[in-house]
């Protein structure tokens, strides 16, 4: 078919080492989304700017395979070390070495009807939490090194559980049933599992290296013969990555291929994902991404050109030191920004007066260089000149209040939005009104009271 190119939007995520890939794209209840990465940990994106999280930030790894949200909002994230649960502030763990499942290495997750969080992992099986805590743990019997790629609930309640080599399992009230594929078959590399199309089917679709396969009426079947790396169910509509490219299918068989191998940057699809406002995004190679609008005119849909250039702050020190916020004495705040680790509007003592402003900019073309300027409004309302430099410094602040203003570009001369801090260095005590007329009636008062003294000194020399 005749692609209309205009349609789509594609991008590459510059800064980062080439060889890093995506390994999930996820949108969350607020409409972010969340990048996975092979070795640089996670990538959100809120609408307007941009949040890396990695082992510096806490994660417990780098390298990331999947998402899932919890009840209470928290975002679990599956790392080879363990699972990290984000609540937009703080991170809190679950792992091997606290016994909450049998390996490192977590590959999946998934949030069921009930609201427990299921946890693959690559080779101690699976586990079920509610609550941070695992009530159900299974060990897949002679299958030690099982990879659980994939987790899903069927709507009938049996869970599907997708193995790297060692076909599809099924989960049923404490009862495993495995679906082994013929040794070495490339049927038994699932990579993603939905549930069928229609309503009063129950087949289950699974995504494989053999293609894409259903299990329906205890048969299976294969409906397409070409590696699949990923499907995606959205509303009617099943959407698949393949070695043919990113292509449209349904239950009638019939296909329809939306993208071309040879216009998908590196070629080959590694994950998708889907947005309310119709969109689906395409992760591939090399931290590639292409945004495809299903359905509306793609006017009134995120546009990925306003992703260029976009400029983040990672780090703010005090006085030369990393510092906890929460735990920093002379300063005052209500709330901490979430998602992103530093305060809104701190209101500082006079003596924390040195601020080193670290940033970062993400761009959206391979090999691209970032250019930064910035001012801090209440000192200067001079913007500096456009530099590679990724750190500034204000030391000796005076008393006031003031807003840190931060924008970037790329070399097509995209420049980003502005993104600022704002915060207060506050006067010392002896600096401030109160303390001035506290001062003046105190002198006011000593000399009244000489007055006073002298006065009733000469009225008894007098006498």
């Amino acid at each position: 078919m005749d692609v209309n190119e205009s349609m789509m939007k594609h991008s590459s995520l510059a800064g980062f080492h080439p060889s890093i890939r995506i390994n999930e794209i996820w949108m969350d209840q607020r409409d972010h989304l969340w990048i996975a990465t092979n070795g640089e940990g996670v990538i959100i994106y809120n609408g307007k700017r941009h949040t890396l999280l990695n082992t510096e930030k806490g994660l417990s790894s780098n390298v990331v395979w999947d998402f899932e949200e919890d009840k209470d909002g928290r975002v679990w994230i599956a790392t080879n070390q363990g699972v990290s649960i984000y609540d937009g502030r703080n991170f809190s763990y679950l792992s091997k070495d606290k016994g909450n499942f049998g390996a490192a290495a977590v590959r999946s997750l998934m949030r069921d009807s009930k609201d427990r969080m299921w946890v693959g992992t690559t080779g101690g099986g699976f586990s079920i939490h509610e609550n941070n805590e695992a009530v159900h743990y299974m060990e897949i019997e002679g299958n030690d090194d099982i990879q659980i790629t994939d987790i899903y609930e069927a709507k009938d309640g049996r869970v599907w559980l997708g193995t790297y080599g060692f076909g599809a399992i099924e989960y049923n009230d404490g009862k495993i049933t495995s679906h082994p594929f013929e040794k070495g078959s490339s049927d038994s590399y699932i990579t993603s599992i939905e549930s069928s199309l229609n309503e009063s089917s129950d087949a289950i679709w699974f995504g494989s290296y053999g293609g894409l396969l259903k299990f329906e009426g205890g048969t299976w079947s294969k409906e397409w013969d070409e590696k699949v790396s990923a499907i995606l169910l959205d509303g009617e509509q099943l959407w698949m990555g393949t070695t043919e490219g990113f292509v449209k299918w349904n239950e009638q068989a019939q296909s329809e291929i939306i993208l071309p191998t040879a216009m998908l940057e590196e070629g080959s699809v590694r994950c998708i994902s889907s947005d309310r406002w119709g969109n689906i995004w395409i992760g591939h190679r090399k931290l590639k991404l292409t945004q495809y609008p299903t359905k509306g005119n793609y006017k009134k849909q995120r546009d990925i050109e306003n992703l260029t250039s976009v400029p983040v702050i990672t780090e703010i020190e005090v006085n030369q030191k990393k510092i906890n916020w929460v735990e920093l004495e002379g300063a005052d705040f209500q709330f901490m920004e979430k998602w992103c680790g530093y305060p809104e509007n701190p209101a500082l003592d006079h003596e924390l007066n040195e601020l080193l402003f670290r940033f970062n900019g993400v761009t959206y073309r391979e090999n691209d260089k970032v250019f930064y300027s910035w001012r801090l409004m209440g000192l200067n309302e001079e913007w500096s000149t456009w530099s590679e430099k990724d750190h500034v410094l204000y030391s000796d602040l005076p008393t006031g209040k003031f807003t840190f203003e931060l924008k970037c570009k790329n070399l097509n001369e995209n420049i980003s939005e502005t993104v600022s801090f704002r915060f207060e260095i506050r006067k010392a005590y002896w600096d401030t009104w109160v303390f001035r007329i506290s001062v003046v009636l105190g002198v006011l008062f000593f000399i009244f009271q000489i007055y006073r003294w002298r006065k009733n000194s000469f009225s008894n020399h007098l006498d």
